[in-house]
C-alpha cells in the first residue's frame, strides 16, 4: 500500500495484487534466460474518488558468465515494461494508458576473494539503460543513464546473506536508489 499526502492538493492512496509466472532456462552452465509476466490490480483513492486499474508487467534477461582471475564476470541484457490502463474522467486523469520501457546492456563482477573472517564475496555491477515512458496524455519521457550496483553475498550460518545497494533512474527527472538485504535458508 502507498500513501502520498500533499497538504496542499491532494492525497492519493493505492492497494494492490500481483500474480504472474517466472520461468527460466540455462543453455548451457554459464548461459541463461529467464523471464516473467505480471498483472496487478490496483486500487485508487485520490481526495474523494476512488478507481481501479489493471497494470501487466513484463521481464526478459539473457545473460552470460565468464571465469576470470579475480572472479566471475557476468554480461546481461535485460528488458522491462509495464502498462496501465486508466479509466476517462476520473480525478482529473485522463483515460488511457500508460506505458514504461526500460532496457539496460551491462555487467556484473563478483570477485573470488572473501571479505576478511567472512564467507562473504563483494561485488559490483554497471549498466547503461534506455527508458522510455508515456503518460496519459500521451507526453512521453526518454533517458539513457548508468546504473551502478554494489553488494555482497555469501554464507552466514545455516543461509546465505545478501545486501546490495544500486542506484539509476526510473524517468528522465526521477533519480532512485535501492537497499535490498535477504538472507535465505533451506529446510
Amino acid at each position: 500500500m502507498t500513501d502520498i499526502d500533499d497538504s496542499t492538493v491532494s492525497k492519493a492512496e493505492t492497494s494492490s495484487y500481483l500474480v504472474g509466472i517466472y520461468g527460466g532456462y540455462g543453455f548451457s552452465a554459464n548461459v541463461q534466460i529467464d523471464g516473467y509476466l505480471a498483472y496487478s490490480g490496483v486500487d485508487y483513492d485520490v481526495n474523494t474518488t476512488s478507481f481501479d486499474t489493471d497494470r501487466w508487467l513484463a521481464g526478459f534477461a539473457i545473460s552470460d558468465q565468464v571465469a576470470i582471475a579475480s572472479g566471475t564476470l557476468e554480461h546481461r541484457v535485460r528488458f522491462f515494461g509495464s502498462w496501465e490502463d486508466f479509466p476517462a474522467g476520473v480525478a482529473g486523469i485522463p483515460g488511457g494508458t500508460t506505458e514504461q520501457y526500460r532496457v539496460s546492456v551491462g555487467m556484473r563482477h563478483e570477485w573470488n576473494a572473501m571479505l576478511p573472517e567472512t564467507y562473504m564475496r563483494p561485488w559490483a555491477s554497471l549498466d547503461l539503460e534506455y527508458g522510455r515512458h508515456e503518460d496519459t496524455n500521451n507526453l512521453q519521457s526518454d533517458f539513457v543513464a548508468p546504473r551502478l550496483g554494489i553488494g555482497l553475498s555469501g554464507s552466514a550460518g545455516p543461509g546465505n546473506l545478501s545486501a546490495s545497494l544500486d542506484v539509476g533512474r526510473t524517468a528522465s527527472n526521477v533519480v532512485d536508489s535501492g537497499l535490498e538485504i535477504s538472507y535465505n535458508m533451506a529446510f
